[in-house]
């Protein structure tokens, strides 16, 4: 079935089954993801230009989301890179935010059990500091924001705000907004202001937190709040 799609369109389609059930497409996906072969200039139509990006972020939603244990270490060891001219620290990052609310991203495919979210990745990413986006809040001004995963832009004017975000500043708000728990993270305070958030969310990642009950009423908010 594969040999009928373009390479840079199966991470889609693979992603998409997956939310059908099939996960038939896991494995050649993830062959070729790891083997970097979605990271290419190459154009296609529509996606034009980004069809690389667009392949590798689709990689990275159907890993983190229907991925194996052993995939999910895989994931992992990007964050242990020394050398990382992919950017695959910063994209993870990104693609566990964007999953974790519409306003960021997809968010979660409808139907997706929230309680199997693999939490244990965004915890990891809250000891990674490096910068990976950056917020522009323009309550006085306008903000034209292009950006990607890998690449962007921003056109600002008037009264703003620019706030650089670091990993672990995506993780935090990843956490927050799946778990509708407020840890005081806010991605316009100051870094110290910051990392005490994220010092709590890992203290109650330590403690018991799963109450019965509590995913089902989680469920039911974040229904009624997208």
């Amino acid at each position: 079935m594969w040999a009928k799609y373009d390479v840079l369109r199966r991470p889609e389609i693979a992603y998409l089954m997956c939310q059908f059930g099939d996960r038939s497409g896991v494995e050649a996906v993830t062959r070729a993801f790891f083997a970097d072969n979605y990271d290419t200039g190459r154009r296609l139509e529509p996606d034009g230009a980004a069809a690389g990006t667009n392949a590798t972020d689709d990689a990275f939603r159907m890993l983190i989301l229907y991925g194996t244990l052993q995939h999910h270490q895989k994931l992992l060891g990007f964050l242990r890179l020394s050398d990382d001219p992919l950017r695959k620290r910063d994209s993870l990052c990104a693609n566990l935010l964007g999953l974790s609310s519409i306003d960021k991203g997809s968010g979660l495919p409808v139907g997706y059990p929230r309680e199997q979210f693999p939490f244990e990745l965004a915890i990891a990413c809250l000891d990674y500091t490096e910068e990976v986006g950056t917020i522009v809040a323009a309550p006085g001004g306008t903000a034209d924001v292009q950006a990607s995963s890998q690449q962007g832009s921003i056109t600002v004017s008037g009264t703003v705000g620019v706030y650089p975000q670091r990993g672990c500043d995506y993780a935090a708000q990843t956490i927050q907004n799946l778990t509708l728990q407020d840890f005081g993270h806010r991605v316009s305070d100051s870094i110290s202001q910051r990392d005490k958030a994220i010092k709590a969310i890992k203290k109650w990642w330590t403690e018991p937190h799963d109450l019965p009950g509590t995913w089902m009423l989680m469920d039911l908010l974040y229904l009624t709040r997208v």
